[in-house]
């Protein structure tokens, strides 16, 4: 590879990935930092040095069906943005090509947006030059798009090999790539990417080349209400070797920013290297914004380049668009009639037709078409309304028959007493809520919002537990990037009884100890937190792990809640209790039943752990606060008889030395103290 071809490859653009089938594939690998490609071998990119120890791992989605319909056969490349697959219809038996976007991207709303920009796009182009995208969407968490399967080489690829094209030659497959720009153009859908690897270029046994235009992801649509959400951050998306000098300023692409990148190409394939080339992309940019541009016969004049195309691609690159051809067809007319002077011959023109997309000619019959595609579509919603038909006349009292059942049979699913370990969606309500066992892992997601005000809400059923009290203890494992709440209900309470909402996204969320009475069902609810987001957020790749555990309790343990005097603890005067401070606001409010004497209590506090006492007087008197011992040490309060009811203690976190968060594993001690 040349100094020129090698620093091409490290243009560090959002690169894309190829639709079609390489030979050398197996044997070769696909830089995911920079998109260069060399055989297997070394650990890291003799490029730029990505580590690429994993390349030769088995790719675990090969096998997998995506949405019912698109088997993964095998790999056919990698890069930054996600891999692109050979798969095949089960329906159908066609082959197509699906790219799937890395697990990180696909949760990245801009390259989501830019994701569904280029579906949007070329779903609008029919020009047998353009891939075809046949569906898009996610599945099991996978964001996918379909697309033509193309058996061949990008333009890239074959100028890295061969270093020149033949003008002829070359012209013929920039002028097919003008015709696919200028439908896309006609329909107000400026590519803004083109380069060499994005045009794939099949050959036929008649030795002529067809060309398919792919990667409508950078596409920006005249009539699109979102046309400035994906480089609204500044970031500047593009490759620097054929990108116009107009978008590297900041200002607005149109129709000449593509012929200037179809110029670019020219100039690659008649010389051998870019108009400028660079140590970076950013010397690549400065020197298109600053240099003269050298024209490609003066480049090289040992390759006695034409006049005609000389003229032609120093026009196609010039600095202004006001000085290039002003439409795309205007330079690919330019292009046609330099083959019919080459050539001698008026048919030459004709050259841009594709031979290979006319039935029974040179395209592999395994791989779909556009016309396959919607044939069989087609077919679909024909039987469709056949069997629709077929079925009202035929099936109403069997349709009576199966609600019913389906009825009852989602009634008794629900109410089952078998308990699951994966949230059964819809369960955003108590009524619709998912049974789970304790000491049972269940998995779940804070998954697709209902609409752009309201998240997802997970309801959880705890089984029925044995008579007596319990102490319950909660773990969530939260998704990455939802800082999740725990609220626990109760069945016969309509506000929640316990929140908990400690941790940050990513973290482990508790409820550290909860005592639960004898009667009564209980629920937890999973949310986002409120106000975290102006939208609420989603996750459906990632999962939640929810586990919860009850210990049976006696009566010298706290009984949860009991942060408030008609909800308080019971104090022994003679035997010691035994509490948790769940949490940094957690408060503990404990009342002896009756005292006939004065008593001192001691607090004795989990090592490492500052606690207050506070003593709630019922004659009127002022709450007395108790904060002299340090970290670890016991604090002493005396209590004594007061008219009609005796006094309360308070045992809370220090409010000299807030807790970072509560701990429900280690209890606190309340034990009378000798004088």
């Amino acid at each position: 590879m040349s100094e020129d071809a090698a620093s091409e490859s490290t243009d560090g653009q959002i690169g894309e990935l190829p639709t079609h089938h390489d030979a050398s594939s197996e044997s070769q690998v696909t830089c995911a930092g920079c998109g260069a490609q060399f055989p297997f071998g070394p650990n890291f990119c003799p490029t730029c040095g990505t580590p690429t120890m994993s390349a030769a791992v088995q790719d675990p989605l090969v096998g997998m069906v995506i949405a019912d319909r698109y088997r993964i056969v095998s790999v056919l490349g990698r890069g930054g943005m996600g891999v692109v697959y050979r798969c095949e219809h089960t329906k159908m038996g066609k082959s197509m090509a699906i790219k799937l976007l890395h697990g990180d991207l696909a949760r990245d709303r801009k390259v989501l947006e830019r994701f569904r920009r280029e579906a949007q796009a070329v779903s609008r182009l029919s020009s047998p030059y353009t891939v075809s995208i046949f569906d898009y969407g996610t599945s099991d968490g996978l964001t996918y798009l379909v697309m033509e399967l193309v058996e061949g080489d990008d333009l890239g690829k074959l100028l890295r090999s061969r270093g020149t094209l033949s003008p002829m030659r070359l012209c013929r497959i920039c002028a097919q790539a003008c015709e696919s720009l200028a439908e896309a153009h006609d329909k107000g859908i400026i590519h803004r990417d083109v380069k060499p690897e994005n045009l794939l270029v099949t050959r036929g046994k008649d030795g002529r080349d067809t060309v398919k235009l792919l990667d409508f992801g950078l596409a920006r649509l005249r009539d699109g209400e979102e046309r400035n959400e994906i480089t609204g951050s500044g970031a500047l998306l593009g490759t620097p070797y054929y990108m116009a000098p107009e978008i590297i300023r900041g200002r607005e692409a149109d129709a000449r920013s593509d012929v200037y990148a179809v110029g670019a190409m020219l100039y690659r394939g008649l010389v051998g290297s870019p108009p400028y080339t660079g140590s970076s992309p950013i010397a690549v940019l400065t020197k298109a914004l600053t240099e003269e541009l050298v024209p490609p016969a003066k480049r090289r004049p040992d390759l006695e380049i034409p006049p005609e195309l000389d003229e032609l691609v120093t026009a196609c690159l010039a600095k202004e668009p006001e000085q290039r051809p002003q439409r795309v067809e205007q330079l690919k007319q330019a292009l046609e009639a330099y083959m019919i002077g080459a050539s001698g011959d008026m048919a030459s023109a004709e050259l841009t037709r594709p031979r290979s997309v006319i039935p029974g000619a040179d395209k592999p019959a395994t791989a779909a078409t556009r016309d396959d595609v919607e044939a069989f579509e087609r077919k679909i919603r024909r039987d469709r309304i056949a069997g629709g038909l077929l079925f009202v006349i035929a099936g109403v009292a069997l349709l009576a028959a199966l609600v019913v059942v389906l009825g009852r049979r989602r009634v008794e699913e629900r109410r089952a007493h078998t308990a699951r370990e994966i949230e059964f969606e819809p369960n955003n309500s108590a009524t619709l809520a998912t049974l789970i066992a304790p000491a049972t892992n269940v998995r779940g997601s804070i998954g697709q919002r209902p609409d752009r005000s309201h998240g997802d809400v997970d309801f959880f059923r705890l089984s029925p537990r044995p008579p007596g009290r319990y102490r319950l203890r909660v773990e969530l494992e939260t998704q990455p990037n939802i800082d999740t709440v725990i609220e626990v209900f109760r069945s016969d309470i309509e506000r929640a009884v316990f929140v908990a909402r400690e941790a940050r996204a990513g973290e482990t969320e508790i409820v550290a100890g909860l005592t639960l009475g004898d009667t009564g069902e209980y629920f937890l609810s999973l949310h986002e937190e409120d106000g975290r987001a102006s939208v609420p957020s989603e996750n459906i790749t990632d999962q939640y792990t929810l586990r919860y555990t009850l210990e049976p309790i006696g009566d010298d343990r706290e009984s949860e809640p009991n942060d408030r005097d008609e909800l308080a603890s019971e104090l022994s005067t003679r035997e010691p209790r035994r509490g948790y401070i769940e949490s940094q606001e957690d408060s503990d409010v404990w009342c002896p039943r009756a005292l006939t004497a004065p008593i001192r209590v001691r607090l004795s506090p989990p090592a490492g752990m500052d606690l207050e006492l506070a003593v709630i007087h019922r004659d009127g008197r002022a709450r007395e606060e108790i904060d002299r011992a340090r970290a670890g040490e016991a604090e002493v309060a005396t209590l004594e008889p007061e008219s009609p009811r005796p006094p309360c203690l308070v045992v809370r976190a220090s409010q000299q030395h807030p807790l970072a968060r509560g701990d429900g594993a280690r209890p606190y001690t309340l034990e009378p103290a000798t004088p």
